[in-house]
């Protein structure tokens, strides 16, 4: 429950009436927790916060209920991908939701395909309870999670954030993924379109996203270099936190642009949504991408944005809602930041098209009513008393 576009559709779902209970694995630390999303903190079942005795009265109930298949499927966590550990937490999780679902009829889905996948995996396996997943992208197209095929097999249904990443699945996978597939993006609610802010000196940079090799901010690094060598007179400014954090300095350090690219750190969602308009370009230099909610903010927000051409990103911005450039071209990132800051882009056309194509595809409301329905759909199971 950690991620902001999560809370928000369950928002939405508790607003249209569909009778969802949310479970986490774990609790997260209070700090970890966006300030609009702490009151779900009480709201959710955490699967490994329980008691001891819950769990020894779930076991005992999984026993006489499951009998021969809760021992076939503990033997089974040994044949498993997973680390033995997480595949026994994982299997462990499923006999507690279960039992706290007992004597009801119920339908697990899972966003992404990690962790909360291989608890809704073990529910079907323990119960024949179905589940569907979402994907997102950069969890099951490259980072490649423990038991992917076995979480896609089993599914009873798929909805993916992107056409992209059923295509690629479907490529890598082919005769796996279940019949029952949908398409349902993600979103934001559509601000009236502001023109973009007037290009001034120095020219504003902004980067938003995880300190990571995915992220690939050494790329805008690299790029910022060249707009000093070139006498643009400019300020970077990278939000975000993650295991890059010393490289990136040093890099920074390295070139001599201390004093124009700054790492902020992270910042709670609303900080960083009030921040959009007090820059000239976004850039986004990212190797590895599913569909970017941040790309969907700076949309929203009304500025030019620069960004790889990788993942579901052309099928999010459309033709003519941003500039995309190669993956590891800080050349190109470089030369497109140019373009706009000289004007040789329409910027205002630019960022007409990306916010028509922004409202008309990817409304937050409009797909969160999409997806209820889409689950309302789904079957369900009894699990016994």
């Amino acid at each position: 429950m950690s991620e902001t576009f999560v809370v928000a559709q369950a928002e939405s779902l508790a607003r249209m009436g569909v009778p969802v209970c949310h479970i986490a694995n774990r609790r997260p630390a209070f700090d970890e927790v966006h300030p609009p999303m702490r009151p779900w903190l009480e709201r959710v079942l955490y699967l490994q916060s329980q008691r001891l005795s819950v769990w020894v009265r779930a076991h005992r109930w999984a026993i006489e209920r499951f009998a021969r298949r809760y021992w076939q499927t503990l033997a089974e966590t040994l044949r498993y991908e997973a680390p033995l550990p997480t595949a026994l937490a994982h299997w462990a999780g499923a006999v507690l939701l279960l039992y706290h679902f007992r004597g009801q009829r119920v339908h697990v889905h899972a966003h992404f395909t990690y962790g909360a996948a291989a608890v809704a995996h073990w529910c079907h396996r323990l119960a024949d309870v179905p589940y569907s997943l979402t994907l997102h992208g950069s969890d099951a197209l490259y980072d490649n999670p423990p038991d992917l095929a076995r979480k896609l097999a089993a599914a009873e249904a798929l909805v993916s954030i992107s056409a992209h990443n059923l295509a690629v699945l479907g490529t890598r996978f082919p005769g796996l993924l279940p019949r029952n597939r949908a398409v349902i993006p993600l979103g934001v609610e559509p601000l009236p379109y502001q023109p973009p802010p007037p290009i001034a000196r120095p020219l504003r940079l902004l980067n938003v996203g995880r300190l990571s090799e995915h992220k690939a901010q050494h790329v805008l690094i690299a790029a910022c270099a060249q707009l000093r060598e070139k006498g643009v007179p400019f300020l970077c400014d990278i939000i975000g936190s993650g295991e890059r954090e010393a490289a990136l300095r040093a890099q920074i350090a390295q070139a001599g642009l201390g004093d124009v690219v700054r790492l902020l750190g992270a910042k709670f969602h609303d900080e960083i949504l009030a921040s959009y308009r007090r820059y000239h370009v976004f850039v986004l230099t990212s190797v590895v991408e599913g569909m970017p909610l941040v790309l969907m903010e700076a949309m929203n927000a009304g500025i030019p944005i620069v960004t790889t051409a990788v993942g579901a990103i052309p099928e999010l911005v459309g033709p003519e809602g941003a500039l995309l450039v190669p993956q590891e071209d800080p050349d190109a990132v470089a030369e497109a930041i140019l373009r706009i800051a000289e004007g040789k882009i329409d910027s205002a056309r630019m960022t007409q098209a990306a916010h028509a194509r922004l409202t008309e595809r990817f409304d937050l409301r409009r797909n969160h009513a999409c997806f209820a329905e889409w689950l309302r759909a789904q079957p369900t199971a009894l699990i016994p008393q």
